[in-house]
């Protein structure tokens, strides 16, 4: 929920997010490179991915033991679509021989800590709350 708020926050910025900053980044070039569609178009998609795990997030917190499970459950389907093309993105970038290679693995870092800020992270602790029932990690309130 925290990541998709700070996400949402990021589309706030005037303009456009910075590159090294936006969670969603394969995303926008799947979206704006591969497939051609326009920014105005990417910029809708990406404020709907944001909005959609933000939603997802608020009815784990919120819900019943029930409702949370399959909630977590499309959380995690939802989150690994979205990281997909961005986990793409970061290999290409990484490890590609063509133009858009990091020359150093410095250059990488900042993009990996990103990934696994934004996505590597909650989808951990997404599994880790299925594989419990449901139930939210211990030391956490429920609301």
């Amino acid at each position: 929920m925290v990541a998709a708020g700070c996400q949402i926050g990021l589309y706030v910025w005037h303009g456009s997010p910075p590159f090294l900053l936006d969670p969603r980044v394969g995303v926008a070039m799947l979206l704006a490179g591969v497939l051609d569609v326009g920014d105005h178009v990417t910029y809708i998609i990406e404020w709907l991915s944001g909005l959609w795990l933000l939603c997802l997030g608020s009815f784990i917190f919120a819900g019943s033991q029930v409702l949370r499970t399959y909630v977590l459950r499309t959380y995690i389907v939802s989150e690994v679509l979205l990281a997909v093309p961005t986990l793409l993105y970061l290999a290409i970038f990484t490890f590609s021989g063509g133009h858009m290679t990091a020359t150093t693995p410095i250059e990488a870092a900042p993009f990996w800590l990103l990934f696994m800020a934004f996505s590597g992270a909650p989808v951990c602790l997404a599994i880790y709350c299925l594989s419990k029932g449901g139930k939210q990690p211990s030391g956490r309130m429920s609301i």
